[in-house]
């Protein structure tokens, strides 16, 4: 506990309580201002747990609601005059929850992280999120991979568990007890998706294919990609992170893999970013598909466009050529929140608080729509289906299919 208590000290205990953060968190208006699921409230809750953990020695305080219902978006960071960011102590907090307070625990966090372990995929779908690929050649010796890491293929899955199962809290406990007895069970989860969502995240994928063969990429597709164990380490499970993220390496070594092709936000930055903290060998060029694509082959377009700009993009990559290549074949036009102050779509809360990601996705897509864009860009599968609420929403590698110069692929 030590290590990790005196991490959380030494981010929360700058905090000068100005409330800034709380000015931008998007959880906090959307819970109805509930002064514990905002930016300052899980900092001064830090402060707090700092102070119960020295003077007794152990977590008593009620910690779960405030970390879990965090979005990570870090956007708070943004405006502390003293750069505390409370994203961070939420997953830090995650962390001690998982470690020290067992009881505090999120049900549907321990049954996905299971799911991963034991099955490579959250909801044990690993051969579904293939199908998508069926009917397409790939190269079968490239030491070039295409790494979906099933981010756009569960997209359709948990659009049905989040809007069918978890607002019914009756059955969604009766459904976790008996998963949690018998794991084999979550495979049923292939029945249940979204038809329009599984369409257009496989059209998504598809394209992506398209633009890379256009530009003269050389890649493979390994049917049986193990997900990457990106929810392992958000929801606060960093040791069995440590142990899959080997396992995950491992499987990219035996492929024969040098470079590593990834299409989201998500599994960019914890391929990136986490892997070589956690796998001493590690030494994959991680790439995202844009970054191997000429912009000249793309036709310049009169009409509108508006782009949601993933949080994990702008923020935690600095990562913008999304913006700069729709900004040099577009018109674009920004919503209220842009750049680094960027909203969030909702998305990485809804599997625990639907009600809190609704209101905040209902929020970002009218700031979107306000643009009068004929065109709403996502770059991001998770931030697609949170604001997928009218069909003018659209992934980027779809808009760039409908661009193309000389289509004759």
């Amino acid at each position: 506990m030590i290590e990790l208590f005196e991490e959380i000290e030494r981010e929360a205990s700058k905090c000068i309580n100005c409330g800034f953060c709380d000015s931008v968190c998007p959880t906090l208006p959307a819970s109805g201002y509930k002064g514990h699921i905002s930016a300052r409230g899980r900092v001064n809750l830090a402060n707090n747990l700092i102070k119960e953990i020295k003077s007794k020695g152990k977590i008593e305080l009620s910690i779960d609601e405030s970390y879990y219902s965090c979005l990570l978006c870090y956007a708070c960071q943004e405006v502390c005059p003293v750069s505390i960011n409370a994203g961070k102590i939420s997953e830090l907090g995650r962390r001690l929850i998982v470690k020290h307070a067992k009881n505090q625990q999120n049900k549907i966090a321990k049954l996905i992280t299971k799911n991963i372990i034991k099955y490579k995929d959250p909801l044990g779908l690993t051969h579904e999120c293939s199908n998508w690929a069926k009917n397409i050649s790939f190269s079968k010796n490239s030491k070039n991979l295409l790494y979906t890491g099933h981010m756009y293929q569960l997209m359709a899955y948990s659009k049905v568990i989040e809007e069918s199962i978890l607002k019914r809290k009756n059955i969604l406990n009766i459904l976790l007890g008996l998963v949690s007895r018998m794991p084999f069970l979550i495979k049923f989860s292939k029945y249940f998706y979204d038809e329009d969502v599984k369409y257009e995240m496989e059209n998504a994928l598809k394209n992506i294919v398209k633009l890379l063969k256009i530009n003269g990429i050389d890649f493979r597709y390994e049917p049986d990609e193990p997900y990457p164990g990106t929810l392992l380490l958000e929801l606060g499970y960093e040791e069995e992170f440590a142990e899959y993220a080997k396992e995950v390496t491992n499987y990219f070594k035996e492929k024969g893999i040098e470079r590593i092709i990834v299409i989201d936000p998500h599994t960019f930055e914890i391929l990136k970013i986490h892997y070589p903290k956690y796998v001493s060998d590690f030494n994959f060029e991680v790439i995202y598909y844009l970054d191997l694509l000429d912009f000249g082959k793309f036709n310049k377009i009169e009409e509108e466009v508006t782009y949601h700009e993933p949080c994990h993009f702008v923020r935690r990559l600095n990562y913008t050529k999304p913006f700069s290549l729709l900004n040099n074949i577009a018109k674009m036009t920004l919503p209220a929140h842009s750049g680094r102050n960027t909203l969030c779509c909702g998305g990485p809360v809804a599997l625990f608080y639907k009600e809190i990601s609704d209101e905040i996705a209902e929020r970002r897509h009218k700031e979107l729509e306000e643009t009068k864009a004929s065109y709403i860009i996502t770059a991001c599968p998770i931030c697609f289906v949170n604001l997928y609420k009218s069909k003018n929403v659209i992934d980027l590698s779809n808009f760039l299919n409908l661009t193309i110069k000389n289509d004759k692929l």
